[in-house]
């Protein structure tokens, strides 16, 4: 999966925000680190915790994802945002609708 931008950082008066695209945490958060904060990418670790397949919940979690189905309409709404359009491609967000817009088998 090629992301349209891996990483995006705002900056506004004394400060700086890093946005990322949870699909691709790791190599995202990595690349926006080296570059918020001028860090050999070696040297950066991202530990994961509360992973949903080491919970309680893994199966609810498991189910949902195979089968929650979203009216067609709510998924082109909620793939048509500015900060959806700015990590994904159009490409990707038709993905996506079909994905989470239609029965899967």
């Amino acid at each position: 999966m090629i992301y349209k931008n891996n990483y995006t950082i705002i900056t506004e008066s004394n400060f700086k925000i890093m946005l990322l695209p949870f699909e691709n945490l790791r190599e995202s958060y990595i690349s926006g680190c080296n570059s918020l904060f001028n860090i050999d990418s070696n040297k950066i670790e991202l530990k994961f915790s509360n992973v949903h397949q080491n919970r309680k919940y893994s199966e609810l979690h498991k189910y949902l994802k195979n089968n929650i189905v979203l009216p067609e309409e709510f998924c082109r709404k909620v793939y048509s945002t500015k900060f959806i359009k700015h990590f994904y491609s159009d490409e990707m967000i038709s993905d996506f609708i079909k994905k989470w817009g239609k029965v899967r088998g």
